[in-house]
């Protein structure tokens, strides 16, 4: 995450969810996946990005966005 906040790295994804401690000091996206955590509780997934980086996390919402529209209406859901 120190990466994440000097600029070092533009994204972070991968086992970090929306109930993350981090998400007063990043920016978070929606969550791009439900999963199960170790109890069987639904955790949802989300991607960081630096604070800030408002244009860049606009483009990921609108990624993430698409990607619903295309399973809602592709059948792949």
């Amino acid at each position: 995450m120190a990466d994440l906040e000097e600029g070092d790295v533009d994204l972070l994804v991968g086992g970090l969810t929306a109930s993350s401690p981090w998400a007063s000091r990043v920016a978070l996206t929606r969550p791009y996946v439900t999963v199960p955590d170790e109890h069987g509780d639904e955790e949802n997934h989300v991607m960081a990005t630096r604070a800030g980086e408002n244009a860049f996390l606009v483009e990921l919402e609108r990624f993430l966005i698409a990607q619903d529209v295309q399973q809602d209406f592709g059948g792949l859901r």
